[in-house]
């Protein structure tokens, strides 16, 4: 592990950038070899970075809830319910 990154890492992890800190690496390279500006390439991991703090989030929240099951449309049976359409539902 190089200095620079050990660096990057520290600095992620004071700023609570978790997923920042475990996509740089990957994320720059792809962007070497695509040849991605900066911009882009700062783009997708800090849109990275809001997606997983989101699916945390929303993670934590079903958690505390209390729910006795997680369900979702997808495990919804419309045979059951032959009046529900699913076109309808789906977007």
């Amino acid at each position: 592990m190089n200095l620079q990154y050990q660096r990057l890492q520290e600095m992620c992890d004071s700023l609570k950038l978790i997923s920042v800190a475990q996509g740089y690496s990957d994320l720059a390279q792809d962007a070497v070899k695509n040849q991605v500006s900066y911009t882009d390439f700062l783009e997708k991991l800090l849109e990275a970075e809001i997606k997983e703090r989101q699916r945390r989030k929303s993670t934590y929240l079903t958690k505390i809830a209390g729910f006795p099951a997680i369900k979702t449309l997808d495990d919804f049976d419309y045979s059951f319910a032959g009046s529900i359409k699913k076109q309808p539902l789906k977007n």
